[in-house]
């Protein structure tokens, strides 16, 4: 089940915003508050889809939208966010370095055990007559 179209692509204005349209949008939404935006088009009279209308609204038209640069605390606190994330990347890498490290020496000691665990079930299964014959066989070097 699929859900509806939100509007009529045949019958919607696409493009720049006219005044008229802005006008409209901004004295219906103050009149009636952000409600549900699918609807909000028919019922200002508007020839957009409820998106486009949402869109302009929160990007463009909104009251407390604010278009001015920012101020000098508003700069130093960029700023010291910026430099908090820096810190915090370089804690995240070097403890991901220090897991992999972790990581390794865990497989490392669970692959010694797993050797282990096979040379003891190895030398259980062998006879003591195996043993000294398999003894025979290996050469040690010369000192």
């Amino acid at each position: 089940m699929m859900r509806s179209p939100c509007c009529e692509k045949d019958h919607t204005n696409k493009g720049a915003w006219t005044k008229e349209e802005d006008e409209r949008l901004v004295s219906y939404i103050n009149a009636h508050g952000e409600s549900s935006w699918r609807s909000l088009p028919i019922s200002a009279g508007l020839n957009r889809c409820g998106k486009s209308c949402r869109l302009r609204w929160i990007n463009y038209l909104r009251p407390d939208l604010k278009r001015s640069n920012f101020t000098p605390q508003e700069d130093q606190l960029i700023v010291s966010i910026m430099q908090f994330s820096a810190i915090i990347n370089d804690c995240i890498k070097i403890t991901g370095i220090y897991a992999m490290d972790h990581d390794r020496a865990i497989t490392k000691v669970k692959l010694e055990n797993n050797k282990l665990a096979f040379v003891e079930k190895t030398i259980k299964k062998l006879t003591i007559a195996q043993i000294e014959a398999h003894k025979m066989h290996i050469r040690f070097p010369d000192l």
